[in-house]
């Protein structure tokens, strides 16, 4: 796949016979949601977020979504979804927050609980238990003295 090369301030990708921007690139990898308005990416999701190549690097497509539309991110800051949808690129629905904050958002949303929940129904061993446990306190450790 051809690479970008700056032109100007505009980043372009060379295609065939065509140059494109970034954005125009972009706008054509989402589909929008006239009931919820939120903006469907398309692509192959990885970890259930979309994915999007610019600026020689791949970014999480909603974080490609607000850097393009809403300027940079500080680094210690997550883009979190107001709408709870990990595939919605809509800048009008995506902030930048902290952890803390992209958790309480998804606690008060309560997206994750009973059945939505991934772990719901799973039956944890103790000797998995023990392992996880056991696996933070080193991480611990070995982060925090």
């Amino acid at each position: 796949m051809p690479r970008g090369r700056k032109k100007g301030s505009t980043y372009v990708k060379k295609n065939a016979n065509k140059t494109e921007t970034i954005l125009t690139r972009f706008n054509k990898k989402y589909t929008v949601d006239p009931q919820t308005g939120c903006w469907l990416w398309e692509g192959k999701p990885n970890q259930g977020y979309g994915t999007f190549y610019m600026r020689g690097k791949m970014y999480p497509a909603h974080r490609a979504s607000y850097i393009l539309l809403n300027g940079n991110i500080e680094d210690e800051l997550m883009i979190c979804h107001k709408c709870n949808v990990k595939m919605c690129v809509n800048p009008e629905h995506l902030y930048a927050g902290s952890h803390d904050d992209n958790m309480k958002d998804v606690r008060d949303s309560k997206v994750l609980a009973g059945e939505n929940n991934p772990n719901y129904g799973v039956v944890t061993s103790e000797e998995k238990k023990k392992k996880i446990s056991d696996g933070v306190k080193k991480w611990y450790k070995e982060n925090h003295t």
